[in-house]
């Protein structure tokens, strides 16, 4: 068995390298990296798609006020329009 930084050869079981001290036995440091990126990656995906949601209330939120607002103009505009044609008889 060798060390994977500086090439020494070491014994079996060994937790570090005596030549230069690196971590020996275990999952290799890419295995390692790449399992942590992932689930850096996992843990970005969630956040994302949980401020989507957020926003996506905010979204419905906005549209059903603008719409009772919109509603509210245009109740308002028949009522001025109605009044207008009866002070106008």
């Amino acid at each position: 068995m060798y060390c994977s930084k500086c090439g020494n050869e070491v014994v079996e079981g060994t937790a570090f390298c005596p030549q230069c001290g690196q971590e020996i036995g275990g999952k290799p440091k890419s295995e390692g990296a790449l399992a942590g990126i992932a689930k850096t990656a996992s843990d970005v995906k969630k956040k994302a798609a949980e401020k989507i949601g957020a926003l996506n209330e905010k979204v419905n939120d906005v549209d059903e006020n603008e719409a009772e607002e919109n509603k509210r103009e245009i109740n308002q505009s028949i009522s001025d329009d109605k009044i207008g044609i009866l002070l106008a008889k």
